[in-house]
C-alpha cells in the first residue's frame, strides 16, 4: 500500500511539472544548435541502450525518480567521457554503475567514502544534492572548473533554500550555459557558449 501511495504521489507529481513545462518539450524555444542536441540527444534521448537492461537488472528496486537520473547520468557520461566524476548523493551505488557503464574508462570519486574536497574539486563532473553540507564541495568544484566541467546539483526545487542556491550558481560570473530539470539541475562552465538557463520538461 505505502508502494502504492509513493506511485500516485511521483505520478501526480510529474504530471504537475510535465503541465507546467509543457511549452518547453523537444527543444522548443531552443535557439543555440550546441544546447539543443544536448537536450534531444542526452538529456530526453529515449534510445534503449542494451545496458539499461543488465543494471536494472543488478539494481531492481529503484524508485522512478532515481532509476531515471541515474540513466541520464549514464547518458552524459557516455556522450561527454569525462574522465572522473565525483558523486556525493544518497544513491552512490547505483550512480557510480551507471556513470562507469557509459564510461568504462572514468574513474569514480565516492564522496562517501573519500571526503576529500580537493579530489572532488579536481573531478570533471560533480553530482550532488542541494543540501547544506554538500555546498563547500561544490563551491569548491565552481572554483576550480574548467571549460569541460560539468556540475549536475539535485534537488534544485526541494526548498526555498535550495531554490536560492540554484539561482546564486546560474548567476554567477564562473559558469556558464544551464539546464534547469526541475528533478537538477546541469551547469557547464565553457564561457565560449552564450550564457542562458534553458527550461527543459524531463
Amino acid at each position: 500500500m505505502v508502494n502504492g501511495l509513493s506511485s500516485l504521489r511521483y505520478w501526480f507529481k510529474r504530471s504537475t511539472v510535465f503541465m507546467r513545462r509543457f511549452t518547453h518539450s523537444q527543444g522548443f524555444g531552443i535557439q543555440s544548435p550546441s544546447a539543443y542536441r544536448f537536450d534531444r540527444e542526452v538529456i530526453n534521448a529515449h534510445y534503449s541502450y542494451d545496458a539499461y537492461t543488465d543494471l536494472k537488472q543488478a539494481f531492481p528496486r529503484q524508485d522512478r525518480l532515481t532509476l531515471k537520473l541515474a540513466r541520464l547520468y549514464f547518458r552524459i557520461a557516455h556522450a561527454t567521457q569525462a574522465r572522473q566524476w565525483a558523486l556525493c548523493t544518497h544513491q552512490n551505488d547505483v550512480y557510480c554503475a551507471y556513470v562507469q557503464a557509459g564510461c568504462r574508462t572514468a574513474s569514480l570519486v565516492d564522496v562517501h567514502e573519500v571526503g576529500e574536497v580537493d579530489k572532488v574539486a579536481a573531478s570533471d563532473v560533480l553530482v550532488t544534492a542541494m543540501e547544506d553540507d554538500r555546498w563547500p564541495m561544490c563551491e569548491a568544484f565552481v572554483s576550480r572548473a574548467h571549460e569541460r566541467s560539468i556540475l549536475i546539483v539535485e534537488g534544485i526545487y526541494a526548498s526555498k533554500k535550495a531554490k536560492v542556491r540554484w539561482k546564486e550558481l546560474v548567476n554567477d560570473a564562473r559558469t556558464g550555459v544551464a539546464f534547469d530539470l526541475y528533478d537538477c539541475g546541469i551547469i557547464f562552465f565553457d564561457h565560449t557558449k552564450s550564457k542562458q538557463v534553458y527550461i527543459i520538461n524531463f
